[in-house]
C-alpha cells in the first residue's frame, strides 16, 4: 500500500502551510485504512501518525482562527473541509 507515502505527502503539505489539503489527505488515509480488515503493524503505525497529524492540524486551525478573529475556519474540525462558517 502507498498510504505511508501519502502520509508523508500530507506532512509536507502541512509544512508548506496547506493545512486544508493536508487535512483532506489525512481523512482519505483514515478512510482507506478503515477499509483494511486486519492492519499489519506498519499500517497501524501509519494510522497512529495520521491521527496525530490530523489532530495537530485541527488544533492549529482552531488556534489560528481564534487569534485572527475570523468567522470562517481554516479547516473544519468536523469534516476537514475549509471555509465553513461556524
Amino acid at each position: 500500500m502507498l498510504l505511508p507515502y501519502k502520509f508523508l505527502y500530507a506532512a509536507q503539505l502541512a509544512e508548506h502551510g496547506l493545512i486544508s489539503e493536508a487535512a483532506q489527505y489525512c481523512g482519505a488515509i483514515q478512510q482507506a485504512l478503515g477499509a483494511v480488515p486486519k492492519l499489519p503493524p506498519s499500517l497501524a503505525v501509519c494510522r497512529a501518525f495520521t491521527q496525530d497529524l490530523l489532530e495537530r492540524l485541527q488544533t492549529y486551525a482552531a488556534v489560528s482562527t481564534s487569534l485572527h478573529g475570523a468567522v470562517a475556519c481554516a479547516v473544519c474540525l468536523c469534516c476537514g473541509h475549509s471555509g465553513h462558517v461556524h
